[in-house]
């Protein structure tokens, strides 16, 4: 439901610098004092805006960096349900730190006194966030506001709208109008965006971006300057706040083809009446005509009542909670997208009682670092009921806050990931049950290097001797966290210890943010090269501009990259893992159906084309394959050979059974050693994980337990040191997990790939 703030209870700064005191480094924008005047005016619209004039204050031409701090230092202490900041001018980004810097300047800066005289971007940062408001909404109008978004947001309601792309010069404007991008969030806010809902922080993004593709097509190629790249993020569900009260205008449902038909049924009346009610007509034409009329009249009211009925009242769709690796996320919320729009999702086949017509399924994806996640479900009891599993005074698990929401749907990048945490989901104790795991798609582990290496091909060699070829050519190779990153963690345990793997100061927590980074390494390290450590369907992203994946951090730039697949390295399988409550009794049924139809669905011809459009590799082939996906590109090969094994002679994984954990990033060992690694928690050598075969013919072995006892079928009692669980079943005496070993096979809901 969009959060709607209360005007008297909330706040907004505009700011617009459109003179600078040194023409040298900064010229004039014009345009600044229209932005406040006509963002003003929107604001505090009676039809729409949700401010009125006091709670609104603007500051133009601020001298100094001060004057707008204390401006906005006392509204962040006056507003309790929103606080909105819109700034107009120039930023600047500093180089000549060790990290660079944003820095949004006022009437006095220059490029050498940065530091002093301009207003940090971080310092804002922290600023906004310790304001007690419900909601901070901040709207940087100015070039290089894309490098705000390489800050991480606050852990609070919070939402960032940034008009360029990172390192982007934009237009001022024409000194007449609003800035292009400012000018457009006037236009969104005072038109709307949907017939029936408010404007909020999302859709104003979503709307924004739209409008940034329009402007980006009548551009003419030879200016000096960059189309305004509009970018929304958000943090903690601020995305639903309501901006505005405005809705568009829905279009006239009746046209100019009615008025033929009125003009006849005029003259007519026109006729009866003269028949009926004319001078000296008989008794009997009166009374024919009122007959007439009062048919008419009752058949006018029966028809509007039947066109005007009110339509059917559909039940809200199904919500399936879908969990998965931060760097998969908006790849799969693509896949997702196509799924509500097919069959499987939509109108067809009636789900939980819904009437026909009606939406069945809506999906939710969301994200969690692969550590937090093994943890949450080790934990699932204060997962489920925090309140009960914890005892006060106890440092406990969280995973409602360091994951979410329950899944219906557990996809994680790496398909060893549901293995890790499999026996503690059997223990009495657990609340979860994991369903059999289906593999969707593939995506190797690549060395994604900026410059050929030489002495290695590009497929054939172990993941040591791309590491070793690229330190030889000065070339730095760089990981994420190998904690969070299952692609970093895949590649770097085929490393001997003490090989070099270097990361800033603090890792990039995913691919995703490693992608990000990369980016602005190669901007602050001109001449030096670097290869990453990362999954095929990350680099993809990095190197394909149109992928509706790709971080908004990467803007419209493609950097040149050339893809390494080691040969000892196993490919990453995106695997779909069905998660059963068992708290959620009530609509088990109808979330096992919806899981179900979800399953078939990516594994079918559309699911599998979707999937290979994000960048993985699936088995769909021939004419059923996608038409142009982002593999073609020569970056890539081909069919790589699936690695798995290492080589002779080549580094090998820890022994079955110990946790590993790849070197420190950044740091050398002193001395070779053939010790293993310190251990990480909650992170196995995948080469011990369990495999997933399928179930086995009748009168066969179990591959899963060769020595351990079957579970029959058609059993009547609990087996001897079975645990009371809430996953016996004793109506029928059978338990679901493990599946049977030789009492024959259960026929598989999920069809294999065409």
């Amino acid at each position: 439901m969009p959060y709607e703030p209360f005007a008297s209870r909330s706040r907004a700064v505009l700011i617009g610098v459109s003179q600078y005191e040194h023409a040298r480094d900064f010229s004039n924008i014009p345009s600044a004092r229209a932005n406040v005047a006509r963002l003003r005016a929107a604001l505090v619209s009676g039809a729409h805006g949700r401010f009125i004039p006091r709670t609104v204050e603007t500051l133009a031409e601020p001298r100094t960096r001060d004057r707008a701090l204390r401006l906005i230092g006392t509204a962040a202490a006056q507003a309790q349900d929103l606080l909105l900041v819109h700034f107009t001018g120039h930023g600047y980004v500093d180089l000549g730190t060790g990290e660079p810097e944003l820095y949004l300047m006022t009437r006095e800066s220059t490029k050498d006194g940065a530091r002093l005289d301009g207003i940090p971007y971080r310092d804002l940062l922290r600023l906004l966030a310790s304001s007690r408001a419900e909601r901070v909404v901040l709207v940087l109008d100015c070039c290089c506001s894309g490098n705000a978004g390489l800050v991480p947001l606050p852990e609070r309601p919070f939402s960032l709208i940034t008009s360029s792309a990172v390192g982007s010069r934009i237009h001022k404007g024409d000194g007449i109008d609003p800035t292009p991008f400012t000018g457009a969030l006037v236009r969104v806010l005072t038109e709307g965006t949907d017939p029936y809902d408010p404007v909020t922080v999302q859709r104003l993004g979503v709307r924004l971006h739209e409008l940034a593709g329009e402007y980006a097509a009548t551009l003419d190629e030879r200016v000096d300057y960059d189309p305004w790249f509009p970018t929304e993020r958000s943090s903690n569900s601020a995305g639903d706040t309501v901006l505005s009260q405005a809705r568009l205008t829905p279009r006239p449902a009746r046209g100019t083809r009615w008025l033929t038909p009125l003009r006849r049924l005029a003259q007519y009346a026109g006729f009866t009446w003269t028949w009926t009610a004319g001078p000296h007509q008989p008794l009997w034409h009166r009374a024919v005509g009122a007959g007439t009329a009062l048919a008419l009249f009752a058949g006018a009211v029966t028809g509007w009542t039947w066109a005007h009925r009110p339509a059917p009242l559909c039940p809200a769709p199904l919500e399936l909670r879908v969990l998965t690796s931060p760097e998969t996320r908006a790849a799969l919320t693509s896949v997702l997208d196509a799924f509500q729009d097919s069959d499987a999702a939509g109108t067809t086949a009636s789900l939980g009682g819904r009437p026909e017509g009606c939406g069945q399924i809506n999906t939710t994806v969301y994200a969690a670092p692969t550590d937090r996640t093994l943890a949450a479900f080790r934990a699932s009891a204060a997962w489920a009921e925090p309140e009960r599993a914890c005892e006060e005074g106890r440092d406990c698990a969280l995973p409602l806050r360091d994951v979410g929401p329950h899944p219906d749907v557990w996809i994680p990048a790496a398909g060893t990931a549901p293995t890790q945490v499999l026996a503690e989901t059997r223990r009495p104790e657990s609340v979860v049950a994991l369903g059999r795991p289906v593999t969707l798609a593939h995506s190797p582990a690549v060395l994604a290097a900026t410059t050929s290496l030489e002495g290695v091909g590009r497929t054939g060699s172990t993941a040591q001797q791309l590491v070793d070829a690229a330190h030889a050519q000065d070339v730095v190779v760089r990981s994420a966290e190998p904690h969070s990153s299952d692609a970093a963690l895949d590649q770097l345990l085929h490393l001997t210890p003490g090989t070099r793997v270097t990361t800033d100061a603090v890792p990039p927590a995913d691919d995703r943010a490693l992608a990000c980074s990369a980016r602005t390494w190669l901007v602050e390290r001109r001449g030096t090269q670097q290869a990453l450590v990362i999954a095929e369907s990350t680099l993809a992203d990095l190197v394909t501009p149109a992928l509706e994946s790709r971080p908004p951090c990467l803007g419209n730039q493609s950097d040149p990259y050339t893809a390494y697949y080691p040969a000892d390295v196993p490919p990453l399988d995106l695997t779909l893992v069905p998660v059963t409550w068992e708290t959620g009794r009530a609509d088990r049924a109808v979330r096992a159906e919806a899981v179900h139809r979800l399953a078939v669905w990516l594994r079918s011809g559309p699911g599998q084309r979707a999937l290979a459009a994000q960048g993985f590799r699936t088995d769909v082939t021939g004419t059923a394959a996608a038409d142009d996906t982002p593999l073609d590109s020569a970056i890539f090969v081909a069919d790589p050979p699936t690695g798995g094994a290492p080589p002779p002679g080549g580094p090998s994984r820890p022994p079955c059974g110990t946790t590993a954990r790849p070197p420190a990033p950044g740091a050398t060992s002193s001395s070779p050693s053939t010790s293993p690694a310190p251990p990480t928690p909650g992170r196995t050598s995948p080469s011990c994980a369990p495999s997933w075969p399928a179930r086995p013919a009748t009168g066969t072995a179990s591959p899963r337990c060769p020595a351990a006892p079957c579970w029959r079928r058609g059993r009547t009692t609990r087996p001897r040191g079975t645990p009371r669980s809430a996953r016996w079943h004793r109506s029928s005496g059978t338990r679901p997990w493990p599946p049977p070993c030789a009492a024959g096979p259960a026929p598989s809901p999920i069809p294999p790939a065409p």
